[in-house]
C-alpha cells in the first residue's frame, strides 16, 4: 500500500510540475490560479472575493481514473475553498504564487511550488489571500 501512495504522489507531482508552463500565462497578478489534479471523484469548491465586491463561485470534479482541473479567478483578493476526497481516491492542489500577489496557503516545497496532497477519504477547507500591502496589478 505505501508503494502505491508513492507512485500515486510522484504521478501527481509530475503532473503539477508539467502544468507550470501554463500556470505563468493564466493573467496577471491578482489572478488567483489552482490547478488540481486527482484520482476518482474528488472536488474542490471555491468563493473567491474580487477588487469590485463581487463573489465568485467556482467547483471542479474529478471524473475517472487520472483527472485534472483548473479553477481561475481574475481580480481576486481572497477566498475560501472546500476539498472532499473520496476513500479511493487522491488529489493535489497547486497554487500559483510565483510572480502573483498571493500567500501560498500551504506548504512551500523544496523545489518551490505551493502545494497540498490531500489524503484519501478527507475533506476540508483552506483559504487564500493577497500579501500584506498588495494591490491589484502591481504585487507590491
Amino acid at each position: 500500500m505505501k508503494n502505491q501512495n508513492t507512485m500515486i504522489a510522484a504521478s501527481l507531482a509530475g503532473a503539477i510540475l508539467l502544468s507550470g508552463v501554463a500556470n505563468a500565462q493564466s493573467g496577471g497578478r491578482d489572478t488567483a490560479v489552482f490547478e488540481l489534479y486527482g484520482e476518482r471523484s474528488w472536488s474542490v469548491s471555491c468563493e473567491v472575493g474580487q477588487d469590485d465586491g463581487d463573489l465568485i463561485n467556482a467547483r471542479e470534479r474529478g471524473r475517472g481514473a487520472r483527472d485534472t482541473g483548473r479553477i481561475v479567478v481574475a481580480d481576486a483578493v481572497s477566498g475560501s475553498c472546500s476539498y472532499d476526497v473520496p476513500e479511493n481516491g487522491a488529489l493535489m492542489v497547486s497554487m500559483q504564487t510565483r510572480h502573483s500577489v498571493f500567500d501560498c496557503p500551504f506548504t512551500v516545497t523544496a523545489d518551490g511550488y505551493c502545494q497540498a496532497q490531500f489524503a484519501p477519504g478527507t475533506s476540508g477547507t483552506f483559504q487564500f489571500r493577497r500579501m500584506a500591502g498588495a494591490t491589484a496589478g502591481t504585487g507590491s
